[in-house]
């Protein structure tokens, strides 16, 4: 998330980065307040993807 508002700050407002990135708006600001998850494409235009990983606990 801190990387996220990094990029809207550095686009200097929601709006702007929302355009350059080809998301809406209205989910960047909902994505920014924690009442939605980021789309794929929101994280790409950060230059992060989404990722499983299942660890063995038993083994470490």
């Amino acid at each position: 998330m801190a990387l996220l508002r990094e990029r809207v700050a550095a686009a200097g407002t929601q709006r702007a980065f929302a355009a350059a990135a080809g998301v809406n708006a209205s989910d960047l600001g909902q994505v920014l307040g924690g009442r939605k998850a980021p789309s794929r494409t929101l994280l790409a235009a950060v230059g992060v993807r989404k990722a499983l990983v299942l660890e063995d606990r038993a083994c470490g």
